[in-house]
């Protein structure tokens, strides 16, 4: 297994590794300092996760996840940074991103927060209990049928297959898919569906 953590300070990339190490002895360490050192090493390394700072030179707010995820749109990324701007760490698990780690969090979290990553799930590890996007309340007010239709939507089925497969009509899904957007504050299938996942409404 490895890891790739991409920060520009190197104390901080040696201390993240040390901590990372603990996850056994088959688990391998690269670091980069900036986004072209972590193309190259992604590219000559079959990756497993990646641990992206928010904040490299050059790139600001969600550019390195972008960049990053263009090159590589399968590799598992981790946001990590000193910051807790609840609006950008939710716009970057909207943008893809499988998680965030405050750069104080303890070791025991950030290896917990790790393997949830790693065993397919998403984590999000703050200095402080960020607020929701309205995911909790937005959960909580879906009817039976409009989590079916959730979970539906979310395998990529067209809303006619939806329809079919629920025997209602296609306007009463798309209905229902309106409803579903505006109570968890989604505009995307696939922000929809990393909200569903973090919820465990589908499956990672």
């Amino acid at each position: 297994m490895k890891i790739l953590i991409v920060d520009d300070h190197a104390m901080f990339r040696e201390g993240f590794a040390w901590i990372l190490g603990r996850l056994g002895p088959d688990t391998e360490i690269v670091e980069a300092s900036n986004i072209a050192e972590a193309l190259a090493c992604a590219a000559a390394n079959h990756v497993d996760l990646a641990i992206l700072d928010l904040y490299l030179p050059g790139y600001r707010g969600l550019d390195a996840l972008r960049v990053v995820r263009n090159e590589f749109p399968d590799l598992r990324i981790v946001l990590l940074s000193g910051t807790d701007d609840s609006a950008l760490i939710h716009a970057g698990l909207a943008a893809g991103a499988r998680g965030f780690i405050h750069k104080s969090a303890r070791g025991e979290a950030v290896l917990e927060a790790v393997r949830g990553v790693l065993a397919g799930g998403t984590c999000l590890v703050a200095s402080t209990p960020l607020p929701e996007c309205s995911d909790q309340a937005g959960v909580a007010q879906l009817t039976q049928r409009q989590r079916e239709i959730l979970k539906l939507i979310c395998e990529g089925i067209s809303y006619k297959e939806v329809a079919r497969r629920l025997a209602i009509s296609d306007a009463t899904v798309r209905n229902h898919v309106m409803k579903i957007f505006e109570r968890l504050g989604v505009h995307s299938r696939t922000e929809a569906a990393l909200l569903a996942q973090r919820h465990g409404l589908i499956a990672a």
